[in-house]
């Protein structure tokens, strides 16, 4: 074997594998939210609330309120802006996105102007929400 293609070899099997992206369909279901969290504090009372994810649209079961939503599975971490309504003066809402298992959660800026998240998390002086559900299991 030349030393050339040795070399090639050692470069292709050393190489890191390309990361792996989010399959934007797998946030696609029914979403009970378990966790609410906005500026570091706990609201509970916000909780048990069921969402219905998929074709763009994100819906509030029971309560008939809708956004569009928009994903990018290519950015790190994927991103998920969400479009309120044409009568609601809020702008978009740009947040990040992880489904890990049955889990997902949403990290996203509340105010206009405002820059996404970088992180999974919301800290006391900041206006980010953290929102954690579950996958709606099917009967």
């Amino acid at each position: 074997m030349s030393s050339t293609l040795l070399l090639g070899l050692v470069v292709v099997v050393g190489a890191p594998a390309p990361k792996d992206k989010v399959d934007p369909s797998r946030i696609e279901g029914d979403w009970k939210l378990t966790e609410y969290i906005q500026a570091g504090r706990e609201e509970p009372e916000r909780t048990g609330i069921v969402f219905r994810i998929g074709d763009g649209k994100f819906l509030t079961i029971g309560q008939k309120e809708q956004v569009d939503y928009n994903l990018d599975a290519k950015t790190d971490p994927p991103s998920i802006d969400l479009l309120p309504p044409k009568n609601v003066k809020e702008g978009i809402i740009l947040g990040i996105y992880k489904v890990d298992g049955d889990t997902l959660t949403i990290c996203f800026t509340k105010g206009a102007g405002a820059d996404r998240p970088k992180k999974f998390e919301s800290p006391a002086d900041a206006k980010i929400v953290l929102m954690k559900l579950k996958r709606v299991k099917k009967d």
